[in-house]
């Protein structure tokens, strides 16, 4: 057995340590998969919903334009 120090990468999630808090992030695959597709050098676009927006399909409005949600 061989100590390889502490862990910063493993099943493409980046271990970060920070002081006592220990933070995972995928920042690293996710911008090698924008690498790999030749899209790294894209423009971010908004996204037209809100975060942790519980859907109805029986409830609420319908859209006004629904291709920005496609």
């Amino acid at each position: 057995m061989q100590d390889l120090g502490e862990l910063k990468y493993f099943l493409f999630v980046e271990y970060v340590k920070d002081g006592k808090d220990l933070w995972l992030l995928q920042r690293k695959y996710g911008e090698d998969m924008l690498v790999h597709f030749r899209l790294a050098n894209c423009k971010p676009v908004a996204i037209p919903i809100e975060p942790r927006l519980e859907l109805h399909a029986d409830l609420g409005v319908l859209l006004a334009h629904p291709c920005s949600y496609k």
